[in-house]
């Protein structure tokens, strides 16, 4: 059966093989430099991460491309011969290797069906978790002002967010609603064959899907003010859920390092039909209610270096600590591959206590947030810790972060309060909650003032744990508590 691996290379030569326009379907340009690099090794198909393309000449200085092989061993053959050749200092550049395994959204599921297993509402909800009219020590309303959000989903609608952002705001009783323009970057996805390839363009703003409203919903609720911008990472409702891998995600990553250091953006704009320019800073907080339910290509591999589940130094998961460097607040889902309820999708040896939080959303730079009910009792599908990249950083000032995963928990499980057809499920929505409150935090002062590993262990103090104080693997250091965070952050 085919594996798919991604390569990752900084290298000028190769880099510029990519051409921004037509040359980003048509590869072989990037073929014939990946020969002339490395003559001897071979490979199948060949093609781009199908996510976020190069869309500035100047930044392609590195290049992320899939590799297809015919089994583990081919693709073992590979990185040899690739380590081997790059050993001469004049020819050295900086490279990854490594499977990239499908990623999925984290929606619930339910043995009784759609809709089953929803109890109380958002006002429950946000009661359990100290966010019900959050407001700080000068007594004003803690909105997420000026904090902008990244939702890595399925898409949103410019239109709905709005709509959200208008009620959500009403519902705090502020007197005016943010205006939301929902930038972002675009996925380059291409259709057809290999030979004769289509662009296909997912543009921010333009369209959505249940998943992605949820996740904007969660943190608008505690964040009315909050800016949200789009990157369609997952496909569409109607469109298979892979095959992005997290190098689709690694290339978005990219990206909003890049915006972040510079202060800009150029966005398609769907209001206005067209490209635009604007500013990009402040607090930036990256929600990711998506992971691997299944590296089934883990298990198949002797190279640890190679592994994506269990390795901190694979040259995606290591993404996330060059995300935490540049001051980027990181939330992710624990995942939904808790026993005794797992979904279908989780692989067998990739379920329950120590085995269900891998990769990304394991990794010490991340908030990794479970769920819970709105009266806090866990959800039997919230996945459990230890976190699986542990027992590689023992020794290390990691540790303890990489080993206590989930981080904390957060609702889930309920309906909005103004519309019970609203419901909101899973981890993903614990993680939007989560992120939300996070958002809030970063529009104090003294939020702002916090790095992101600060405020991460403001939040481990301060939740409130169900049962016995202290960590444990179903709910992490317990619920996350709004209040609480706040004012010990603003003491």
């Amino acid at each position: 059966m085919p594996v798919r691996y991604c390569l990752g290379i900084q290298h000028n030569d190769v880099a510029g093989a990519i051409d921004p326009g037509a040359g980003l379907f048509h590869l072989d340009p990037l073929r014939e430099q990946l020969k002339r690099l490395v003559p001897e090794l071979t490979f199948g198909e060949l093609q781009h991460v199908p996510s976020f393309a190069w869309t500035n000449k100047k930044l392609a200085t590195h290049v992320l491309t899939q590799l297809r092989f015919t089994g583990h061993d081919e693709a073992q053959r590979f990185h040899e011969a690739l380590e081997k050749r790059l050993a001469a200092p004049d020819r050295k550049p900086i490279y990854g290797f490594g499977p990239d395994p499908p990623i999925h959204a984290l929606e619930a599921w339910s043995p009784i069906g759609s809709g089953g297993g929803i109890f109380s509402d958002r006002d429950r909800a946000e009661r359990l978790a100290g966010a019900a009219g959050l407001r700080d020590k000068y007594n004003q309303p803690v909105t997420g002002k000026g904090v902008n959000v990244v939702i890595a989903d399925r898409g949103l609608s410019r239109s709905v967010v709005q709509a959200t952002t208008d009620r959500m705001a009403a519902r705090r009783g502020l007197q005016q609603a943010a205006r939301q323009r929902v930038l972002g970057w675009t996925r380059h996805d291409r259709t057809g064959s290999a030979d004769d390839p289509e662009p296909r363009y997912i543009n921010p703003g333009r369209c959505g899907s249940d998943h992605g409203y949820m996740i904007a919903r969660n943190v608008l609720a505690i964040a009315p003010d909050a800016i949200i911008w789009d990157a369609p990472l997952l496909p569409s409702d109607d469109e298979p859920d892979a095959p992005p891998g997290p190098s689709s995600a690694s290339q978005l990553f990219q990206f909003i390092k890049d915006a972040l250091k510079t202060g800009k953006i150029t966005s398609w704009d769907f209001s206005e039909r067209k490209h635009v320019t604007v500013d990009f800073a402040g607090p930036v907080v990256l929600v990711n209610a998506w992971g691997v339910m299944d590296p089934e290509s883990d298990r198949d591999l002797a190279d640890q270096r190679l592994k994506y589940a269990d390795n901190p130094q694979n040259f995606l998961v290591n993404d996330m600590r060059r995300l935490e460097a540049q001051g980027i607040d990181i939330v992710f889902a624990a995942g939904n591959c808790g026993e005794p309820c797992p979904d279908p999708r989780c692989g067998q040896e990739d379920r329950g206590p120590g085995c269900s939080i891998l990769g990304m959303n394991a990794h010490p730079s991340v908030l990794t947030v479970g769920a819970v009910r709105a009266d806090g009792l866990p959800l039997a599908l919230s996945a459990q810790g230890p976190g699986r990249l542990a027992p590689a950083l023992q020794n290390t000032a990691s540790y303890d972060d990489a080993l206590h995963k989930p981080d904390l928990c957060a609702p889930s499980h309920f309906r909005e309060a103004d519309d019970a057809s609203e419901v909101n499920t899973g981890t993903s929505a614990a993680c939007g909650f989560a992120a939300g409150i996070v958002a809030a935090l970063r529009s104090v002062p003294a939020g702002r003032a916090q790095t992101p590993a600060q405020l991460r262990d403001r939040l481990r103090e301060t939740a409130q744990p169900l049962g016995d104080a202290g960590w444990n693997a179903r709910l992490g250091f317990g619920v996350i508590n709004a209040a609480a965070a706040l004012a010990k952050i603003e003491q």
